[in-house]
């Protein structure tokens, strides 16, 4: 007695639009590195009044709460106090830097293969953002997020072909200490992904621990600082046009240890 061969249900059209959907193209709509710049939401004498107001601000109105170390090595270099006592910053000033600053510049990933030049007209998305909530993917609903919440993303990046860096999206609100949050987003990163990464800081004291542990991963002391494959977000600007408390030491503390 033989048996027939059952025949092979036919997909139902949900189901073939998921398995049309779930399928990889066969040209990547969005690789690494295509060209950008052609979309102009402004035009030239609108960047320019932009452009020209900002100076402006900066050199009449300056920046107010400046820190000590941040307001003696301003005014050694040219900058000058109002009668308001807010820092300014001349256009001959402000220019000179801009004329001095990179133009273009590797961002490295811990593996060498995820190295890219950020610079000209090649696009590179990556991600951002300091989340306190995410979205539950079993109840669909908005918890606060945690540390294996941002290891998964990191990992989740790390497969993404079209995402070339990570910077951390979301903050681990598990972590209560503020030394232990640092150092712990930052081992997510380096557990997570080979790939560029970024990190934030809310203590200055924790940013030479983290480089020693990016130096042990590395294998070699020191090695951070020739292939600096993450970014500090350190926002030192808040509004209006003032100084804040969270990033004035961390730039200063930030200089000279590697950091893009």
């Amino acid at each position: 007695m033989s048996s027939k061969p059952r025949r092979r249900r036919k997909m139902s059209p949900r189901e073939a639009m998921h398995a049309k959907r779930a399928k990889a193209p066969e040209i990547n709509p969005c690789p690494p590195g295509p060209s950008g710049g052609q979309y102009k939401a402004l035009s030239d004498d609108e960047v320019r009044q932009i452009y020209d107001n900002a100076l402006r601000i900066l050199s009449e109105i300056g920046m107010g709460d400046v820190p000590d170390a941040l307001m003696e090595k301003a005014l050694e270099c040219g900058a000058h106090q109002n009668e308001q006592g807010r820092l300014c910053y001349s256009k001959e000033m402000i220019e000179d830097i801009l004329a001095g600053a990179c133009r273009k510049f590797v961002y490295y990933g811990r593996d060498p293969k995820h190295d890219f030049e950020v610079g000209g007209d090649k696009v590179h998305f990556g991600t951002g953002g300091a989340a306190v909530q995410t979205l539950d993917v079993d109840t669909h609903h908005y918890r606060s997020a945690t540390l294996r919440d941002l290891y998964d993303f990191t990992r989740l990046a790390d497969s993404l072909t079209n995402v070339s860096w990570f910077t951390r999206c979301c903050v681990a609100t598990d972590v209560e200490d503020l030394k232990d949050l640092d150092i712990n987003t930052a081992y997510a990163l380096l557990k997570g992904t080979t790939k560029p990464v970024g990190t934030s800081f809310t203590l200055a004291e924790t940013v030479d621990p983290i480089i020693d542990m990016f130096d042990i991963a590395m294998g070699v002391e020191g090695k951070f600082r020739e292939r600096p494959f993450c970014k500090a977000h350190i926002s030192p600007v808040i509004s209006p046009l003032r100084y804040g408390g969270v990033g004035k030491s961390h730039d200063v503390t930030g200089c000279g240890t590697g950091w893009l």
